[in-house]
């Protein structure tokens, strides 16, 4: 039994060319279109702006129900192997280490996926990240996607599903407006004053 949630983020994937499904016989995993990228280029000048986009849905659709999914099931141990990775990303934010800090990025999404306790789930998880590592080095690394990687780990920790599921939304969120700003001539908010905005709003 494949939930909604999983067959929408597997027609994600196949459409950027991830996998490959083929009816009666299964699915096998494609040679992703970014990986021959070198991160030192612009990957948006190879990437359509439809792929880009499918993407990000297949992050939201997948990501986001992993951290529910994770504040439902994650150990002490799991949450404190997230919590150091955090650390890590924290001094190598400081240090402005930027291979460091995507390395332990890469790191804490997957640890989270591993803490949902569904294997099915941790592999789509894998192959996400691994397709996608040149597209996550692309973006700019900054307080604002910091702070909520933070609010996803706590709403794990207090098991809040809705919390988790949240928070991993405004995550993602911060990494289309960075996604957004890339694009030439684009004129959109700055994270953090859309950060601002909304503690405000909160009030």
């Amino acid at each position: 039994f494949i939930s909604t949630h999983l067959r929408e983020a597997l027609r994600a994937l196949q459409a950027i060319g991830i996998i490959e499904i083929r009816r009666g016989i299964g699915m096998f995993v494609t040679e992703s279109p970014l990986n021959p990228i070198s991160k030192s280029f612009d990957w948006s000048v190879f990437l359509k702006a439809e792929q880009v986009e499918k993407i990000m849905e297949a992050r939201h659709i997948l990501e986001v129900g992993l951290a529910r999914v994770a504040a439902l099931h994650a150990t002490d141990e799991e949450i404190e192997e997230m919590s150091e990775i955090l650390d890590t990303m924290s001094d190598a934010f400081r240090h402005h280490n930027t291979r460091l800090y995507e390395e332990a990025d890469i790191r804490f999404h997957l640890a989270l996926a591993s803490a949902a306790d569904n294997p099915l789930l941790l592999r789509f998880a894998q192959i996400l990240r691994s397709a996608l590592e040149t597209f996550i080095k692309a973006v700019p690394h900054t307080a604002a996607g910091f702070k909520y990687h933070r609010e996803v780990l706590e709403a794990i920790r207090k098991h809040n599903p809705s919390k988790a599921e949240a928070a991993m939304r405004r995550l993602l969120s911060v990494t289309e407006i960075h996604l957004q700003q890339a694009k030439p001539g684009a004129s959109t908010p700055n994270p953090n004053a859309v950060l601002a905005s909304e503690a405000i709003s909160q009030r």
